[in-house]
């Protein structure tokens, strides 16, 4: 957004380079073009799924096109770019950005993506903070995140970092083929620290076993992963990325049954998941069955008597 010379100071300036414990941002450079190119290729098809401008970027050219964007809106004081990389080895792993700058109402946007290697880990929750910081320093009172409805990895960052989520708009973008809800969550300057309440998809759900080894490499088969966590009285696994399925030994207070709350997780392909499931030696427990929006549920019970669900088409 355009702004008069009188209302740029001295101080709407952002560093170019901004250093953290684990990571540092740092203003793109035409360098970064080839290696930015080649990241974001290999990481295409995760990419695909929610960032729009993956199909723009064929060649190393376009990637210098975006970088010269970035300086030109650097320069103009329209937008800040950055580069997330590792302190200890310098490698990169994503951008993160403020956009949709209003400096007349000190207000801006945050946009961000990184390499799936790198995801889970809490670096960008890190990048979010000192780019956070730094605006705050200057001048911003507010600044926004949005992201899909359906990107649930994205809708953690800002939850995890104390954004409020202040609405969804509906049906807002046209995306890939497809009309999208927005999610739109905030933070403001002197915000005090308050009880974030956002329910955005499943977390996770614990699974009350008798033999934790023996479940784990089940799962860890059918997932096709290793845990995400791993412990004698409790192990962790995040297929998808987002939500987690924990296993714990059953106990006095949980003991193993089948029954109670279940919970359910979303999955491309509700057939192929299923025969999967089933071929590695969970049964049909529930279902599949129709719902109104034209997916379908089922219910699969595991080689250990827990019941976990699946939704999808």
């Amino acid at each position: 957004m355009g702004f008069s010379g009188e209302l740029i100071m001295d101080k709407r300036h952002l560093p170019e380079r901004i250093h953290g414990e684990r990571i540092y941002l740092q203003k793109h450079s035409l360098e970064l073009a080839p290696i930015m190119f080649a990241h974001v290729d290999k990481d295409r098809q995760r990419l695909q799924g929610y960032m729009p401008w993956v199909d723009l970027t064929q060649t190393v050219e376009d990637e210098i096109a975006y970088i010269k964007m970035t300086e030109d809106q650097w320069s103009d004081h329209e937008g800040y770019d950055y580069g997330i990389f590792r302190s200890n080895n310098d490698f990169y792993m994503g951008n993160i950005g403020v956009h949709t700058i209003n400096w007349a109402h000190d207000k801006c946007e945050f946009g961000y993506w990184i390499l799936g290697d790198f995801e889970g880990r809490g670096y960008m929750s890190e990048a979010v903070k000192l780019l956070e910081s730094a605006c705050f320093e200057i001048g911003f009172n507010r600044i926004e995140i949005r992201c899909s409805e359906l990107n649930l990895r994205s809708a953690n960052v800002p939850i995890r970092n104390g954004y409020r989520l202040e609405g969804c708009f509906r049906e807002d973008a046209f995306e890939l083929g497809k009309r999208r809800n927005t999610l739109i969550f905030a933070k403001l300057k002197n915000q005090k620290s308050e009880s974030l309440s956002a329910f955005i998809g499943l977390d996770f759900v614990y699974l009350f076993v008798g033999d934790i080894e023996q479940s784990k490499k089940w799962y860890a088969k059918v997932f096709g992963q290793s845990p995400t966590v791993e412990m004698d009285n409790f192990v962790e696994f995040r297929p998808g990325g987002s939500s987690a399925l924990c296993l714990h030994p059953a106990d006095e207070k949980s003991p193993l049954a089948t029954g109670g709350s279940v919970g359910y997780w979303k999955v491309v392909n509700l057939a192929a998941t299923l025969r999967h499931f089933t071929e590695n030696g969970a049964t049909i427990y529930r279902g599949p069955l129709k719902i109104p929006d034209g997916t379908s549920i089922c219910q699969i019970k595991d080689p250990f008597g827990n019941v976990i669900g699946m939704v999808g088409a």
